[in-house]
Formats: structure tokens, C-alpha cells, sequence
């Protein structure tokens, strides 16, 4: 089908738009699977893989490396080849990497196999909104849209857990085996999910922007990771050189990744943006940072680490639906700045435990940081698509994607800049247990001064809803 056939089949046909809204919530739901459930596996993969403390830092940053540098090339490909194929192509391409990761021998194979799945998790949630966009007429988006956030939730939810059971009692290789059924969902999409959606007339695509974008996002990671060394310190000023010269090439482009005008047109996007950077970047690391506190100082097993952990998500799901209702009757800022306020006093409050701290407090942590991005979150986005022209929507919610990525690689850089200067290339131990807790805590109050700058931003834009 041409893409006006495909608009006109799907802008009547109910049964065929739930099945684009199943296979598109599908993917929402294993993006945080295939990163959480790993995330509670790392101290027992560093174990059994005989890593230091770097590497297996770089088990989740190598993921979001790959995610960060090729979402938006992959966004704007999918436009001129097709977004379905594109996310197919995602979908089998985590299936592969999912399934070389389980048969890992070494810490670089796993490594490298992980950033095989950041690859394919890029072209999936590149493609992922501008598809219901795409299947559903303008008045019909919010339930979509809503399934696609509770997918996205219920996946941060039962992942914890599941990671937990999984690595205590079938061992650290099975949390890449439960993420296999995926390919149930690349049959429901193969079979049930007809046409495609792409633009009528193709542009030229900036291979050249591509590349620049990707070599910033490799340098802004790695240098991170390896401060002060002068090699590591050189490597981030090349990024921050990749940076600038992305934006003066963009501006010079006739079909660019992305209209930059964009930013200073809509100031209101622009400060949800930063803001959904801020925050991701204090989020993301927590997941490592629980689990490392939770098996290593407090001596917890797998499952019981996952179950304090999952207490964030059980009270972000049913929240983020309560608190996109209450944006649009109210103002949205408001309600997204109240939820900087409870992530921010769990962050100072996590910031403060220490070996013999009890379960309890940690659990109340939790679900005050699940509160506080539970309210955070939907009314956020909805400041940012709100602030642009309805045909800047397909472009939105690619930004939106990728600051969110962007946010968990700065945060996780970070987190490993500090693994290296405090622990260094050694296993961790019982020995080296301080210097974990130090770590931690000087994490979380990075973390902390990240979702502080959330909070301004969230207070900064214009009075009114929006």
C-alpha cells in the first residue's frame, strides 16, 4: 500500500489501529525490561564474568551509548524508508543481541552485545511515537498514547523483580532469555500490521550529520568516563568540537536532522526538554546505584534487591495517568515541578544512608522517588507538545526521546566517572565496600543538584496551563 492508502485504512478500521497501538505498546514495555532486569543482574554477572568495577559499568552505559547516538539518525531514516520497517528491523536486531548476550563468556563479549541491543532499542522507540501519530487521526491520540506510557511503566515496574528472581534462581544468563518473547510481537506486526508510513517525497538524508552526531555522543560518554585523565579530558573537548559543528551543520543543511529554529521558537519545548534531561539523568543510575547498595552493603539476594527497587515503578504507573488527567485541568508546570519536589527530597534523603540503614527507609525512598516522577513526567511532556505547532509533533516526540536518553547517558557517565576515581579496575569486595558507599552518596548528590535544575526549569516558563 502507498502511504494514502495506508492513512485511509487505518483512519476508519478500530481493530487494525489496537493492533498498532498493541505492537507499539509491546515495545515500550521491553525497552525498560531489557535495561532493569540486567541492571539488578551486574553484581552477580560481575562474578561470574570475573569483571572490575568499570567494566561493569559499562554493561548499561555501552546500552545508552548506542541509544543516544543513533535514535534521531534512525528517526529521520525511518521517515524516508519506512517507520515500520525500521522498527522491525529494531525488534529483530534486540532478539539477536538479547540472544548472543545470554551464550557471553567474557565481560567485552556481553559488553559489545549490549550495545547491539542500545542499536535496536534506538530504532524502536524511534520509530515507536511517530507511529501512533501516524495511525491515529489528531482526536483520537490520548488513549494511545496513555497505553503507551502505562506499557512503558508496567515494564519499570515488573522489571526489578523479575530481574531479581530471575538471576537468583535460573542464574544471571536468564534475564536475557525472558526478554526472547519479543518475537511475539514481531509476528503480530509481520501478520496484522498493514502498510507503511513514510514521507511522500524522501529527502536527501544527512549522512554527514549522522556521523558527527554519533562521534559527539561516543566522545561525551567515554571522555566522561575516564576523568581527569588528560586522553579522557582531550576526548571530551573533541565531542564538545563534534557538538558545535553539528549545530553550524544543521543550520547549512537542506533536509537536517533537526530544525534548531525549533528550540528558539518554542521556548516553552525548549525548557521541558532540559528539564526532561535533568531529571532522566538523576533517574536512570538509581536503578545501578539501588542494586549495588542493596546486594553489596546491605548483603541482600537478587530477588530482595528487585523487590525494594520495584516499589519506584508500582508508584509511578498509576500515577503518571492521574497526573496527565490533572495537566490538562490544571497548570502543568505546577504539577510537574510538585513531582521535582518528592524526587528531590528522596534523592537527599537517599544521599544520606548508610551500611546499617534500614529496609524500610530505603522502600520509602523509593516510592517517594516513584511519586515524584509518577507526577513529573506526563505533565512535563505535556508542556512540551503543547508548546509546538501540531505539525512539529512528529519532531517532538523524537526530541522528547532523546533528551530522555540523553539524560540517562549523562547521569550514567557520571556514575562511572565516579566508579573509576573512588574504586578504580578492581573487583568489588567487602573490602572496597566504604568506597562503594562513598561513591553512592556522592552519586546521589549529583543526582540531587540534577533534579534541583529540574525543578527551576519547571517553574521558569510562562504563567498559564501550559
Amino acid at each position: 500500500m502507498t502511504p494514502e492508502q495506508t492513512q485511509a485504512y487505518y483512519q476508519d478500521n478500530s481493530k487494525a489501529q489496537i493492533y498498532a497501538m498493541l505492537v507499539v505498546s509491546f515495545g515500550a514495555f521491553l525497552g525498560p525490561v531489557t535495561l532493569a532486569t540486567v541492571n539488578v543482574a551486574l553484581p552477580t554477572i560481575a562474578n561470574a564474568l570475573n569483571a572490575d568495577a568499570v567494566l561493569i559499568g559499562w554493561v548499561p552505559t555501552i546500552f545508552l551509548l548506542g541509544n543516544i547516538a543513533l535514535m534521531l539518525p534512525f528517526s529521520k531514516l525511518a521517515d524516508n524508508i519506512g517507520r515500520k520497517r525500521v522498527y522491525l528491523i529494531g525488534i529483530i536486531t534486540n532478539t539477536i543481541g538479547t540472544l548472543l548476550a545470554a551464550m557471553a563468556n567474557d565481560i567485552y563479549w556481553l559488553i559489545a552485545c549490549r550495545f547491539i541491543q542500545g542499536v535496536a532499542s534506538a530504532m524502536i522507540f524511534g520509530c515507536s511515537m511517530a507511529i501512533l501519530t501516524s495511525v491515529f487521526p489528531p482526536n483520537k491520540r490520548g488513549l494511545p498514547l496513555g497505553v503507551n506510557a502505562f506499557a512503558l511503566y508496567c515494564g519499570l515496574a515488573v522489571a526489578p523483580a523479575l530481574g531479581g528472581w530471575a538471576t537468583e534462581y535460573l542464574g544471571w544468563r536468564s534475564v536475557f532469555w525472558i526478554q526472547v518473547p519479543a518475537l511475539f510481537c514481531l509476528m503480530i506486526a509481520i501478520t496484522r500490521l498493514k502498510g507503511e508510513w513514510k514521507n511522500p517525497s524522501v529527502g536527501k538524508f544527512d549522512w554527514l550529520g549522522s556521523s558527527i552526531f554519533a562521534v559527539w555522543s561516543v566522545c561525551l560518554v567515554v571522555g566522561l568516563s575516564g576523568l581527569p585523565k588528560l586522553e579522557y579530558s582531550a576526548l571530551l573537548l573533541v565531542g564538545i568540537a563534534c557538538l558545535v559543528w553539528f549545530i553550524k551543520h544543521q543550520k547549512t543543511v537542506t533536509n537536517p536532522l533537526v530544525r534548531l529554529s525549533l528550540f528558539t521558537e518554542h521556548k516553552g519545548f525548549t525548557l521541558s526538554l532540559i528539564a526532561t534531561v535533568a531529571m532522566y539523568a538523576a533517574s536512570y543510575p538509581i536503578s545501578i546505584i539501588a542494586s549495588m547498595y542493596l546486594q553489596y552493603i546491605q548483603g541482600m539476594s537478587p530477588s530482595q534487591a528487585g523487590h525494594i527497587m520495584l516499589l519506584q515503578a508500582v508508584a509511578m504507573a498509576p500515577l503518571a495517568p492521574i497526573a496527565g488527567k490533572l495537566s490538562d485541568k490544571f497548570n502543568a508546570r505546577i504539577i510537574a515541578a510538585i513531582g521535582c519536589v518528592f524526587a528531590l527530597a528522596s534523592f537527599i534523603s537517599f544521599s544520606q544512608v548508610h551500611a546499617d540503614s534500614p529496609a524500610m527507609v530505603i522502600s520509602l525512598i523509593m516510592l517517594g522517588l516513584g511519586v515524584g516522577y509518577g507526577f513529573f513526567t506526563t505533565p512535563n511532556n505535556n508542556v512540551a507538545m503543547h508548546s509546538i505547532e501540531r505539525k512539529e509533533l512528529g519532531a517532538a516526540a523524537a526530541l522528547i526521546n532523546l533528551s530522555r536518553t540523553t539524560g540517562n547517558t549523562i547521569g550514567m557517565g557520571i556514575v562511572t566517572l565516579l566508579i573509576s576515581h573512588y574504586i578504580g579496575s578492581t573487583p568489588i569486595t567487602e573490602n572496597e565496600s566504604p568506597l562503594l558507599l562513598q561513591t553512592i552518596q556522592t552519586s546521589l548528590v549529583f543526582a540531587s543538584i540534577y533534579c534541583f535544575i529540574a525543578l527551576c526549569l519547571s517553574l521558569a516558563g510562562k504563567k498559564g496551563q501550559y
